[in-house]
């Protein structure tokens, strides 16, 4: 069996054994998300993808989500689950069922509030992130905040550390799109994060201006009041007002040699 075939059965036996589980997460069928639950903490969400010389020569690649991510601990689960590849054996399964099995002994999520990774997160990202003015509406509170990223795990680099600001992780929902540059693709991908609707807008927005290598987050404070309809207005104004002041919609951003 060459690599594509070894990947089409793998996939297959993923989605018959962890069924509505394994979410695809970008227009590509080699990209998926699964959730590994940790007790009475946020779960992470693990994300992999298959490179052209996934299983015979290369083992997935893969990028991890969470409020308590950061450097240290996507250094050791990268570690942990490339020293368990062989050349020529699929290997998703394993990988998956060791998160289950093993991540709450590997990540220590009871690090206290004050811990310097609370208290210095500018340290975390090597990626600039740009924020917009607050918007306010009916004490509801919108923030737009965007970056370039060449990659998915860029893009998820760039939220763990927004993650990291306590009010931001706390928020009532951080609502994400992206667009990149892929080798053959657009690799572009989106989340409401419980506001139903409000990433479509994001990501339409940017397929629009045919924007490329840029995420949007807008986080939102919910105040107690219903917005309705009006809501999605102001999370799709807090995006396009700071992407246009950055640029986004005018400058396509070409990956650097």
């Amino acid at each position: 069996m060459n690599n594509q075939e070894h990947q089409q059965d793998e996939i297959q036996a993923l989605e018959s054994i962890y069924g509505d589980e394994l979410i695809k997460v970008a227009n590509t069928s080699r990209n998926f998300e699964i959730a590994i639950d940790l007790p009475d903490q946020s779960p992470l969400m693990f994300e992999f993808w298959f490179t052209d010389d996934y299983p015979l020569k290369e083992p997935p690649q893969f990028s991890f989500r969470s409020p308590w991510m950061n450097k240290k601990y996507r250094n050791i689960l990268i570690e942990r689950l490339n020293e368990q590849f062989e050349p020529g054996t699929v290997i998703m399964f394993q990988l998956i069922e060791w998160l289950k099995q093993n991540l709450v002994d590997i990540v220590d999520v009871t690090v206290p509030e004050d811990d310097n990774q609370h208290q210095a997160p500018n340290t975390q990202c090597q990626i600039e992130i740009f924020n917009g003015e607050p918007f306010t509406m009916n004490k509801s509170k919108f923030v737009a905040h965007c970056a370039t990223v060449y990659s998915v795990d860029d893009f998820h680099q760039v939220l763990n550390h927004l993650l990291q600001d306590k009010k931001i992780a706390s928020a009532t929902h951080n609502i994400t799109a992206y667009r990149i540059d892929g080798e053959n693709e657009i690799i572009e991908n989106r989340d409401d994060d419980g506001e139903t609707g409000a990433a479509d807008q994001l990501l339409f927005m940017l397929q629009r201006a045919d924007a490329r290598n840029v995420c949007i987050i807008v986080t939102r404070w919910y105040g107690g009041i219903q917005l309705g309809s009006d809501r999605f207005k102001i999370i799709s104004n807090v995006a396009s007002d700071l992407l246009q002041q950055k640029g986004y919609f005018n400058i396509k951003k070409t990956k650097k040699n």
